[in-house]
């Protein structure tokens, strides 16, 4: 693996644990409920590998051919559109009070993994470097 794409997939991950960090933040204040991520009835199943599935996709596409900008943009497209299936079946209770600073942190913490790990994927870099 060269250097360039380690550094790639150091920011990846660093982003990828600074949105887990973020989110678990908050789900320790919280209590939510997923109609999505309760298996019931044969729909579900189907419902959860057909929203799953353009992520997986993008997933193999960028192991077989990680430079290709479409391998990109499927993984970021099946990674949006299972984010958004489990928001829109969510519902969040907060239970305790949450300051303005654990806002921010919150905030900070996914906003800026999003950031780090986005701008890893798809920001070209100059390959005349040094």
């Amino acid at each position: 693996m060269n250097k360039k794409a380690r550094n790639e997939l150091i920011c990846v991950v660093i982003g990828a644990v600074m949105i887990a960090v973020g989110v678990g933040l908050f789900i320790s204040k919280t209590e939510i409920t997923s109609e999505f991520l309760a298996f019931g009835g044969v729909w579900s199943w189907w419902k959860t590998v057909l929203i799953l599935l353009p992520l997986a996709a993008g997933i193999v596409m960028l192991i077989i051919k990680p430079n290709l900008l479409a391998s990109r943009l499927v993984a970021a497209f099946g990674a949006i559109l299972a984010i958004a299936a489990i928001f829109i079946n969510t519902t969040i209770i907060i239970e305790e009070k949450i300051a303005v600073y654990e806002w921010i942190i919150y905030g900070v913490l996914v906003f800026g993994g999003i950031i780090v790990s986005f701008s890893a994927l798809f920001i070209k870099r100059n390959k005349n470097k040094k």
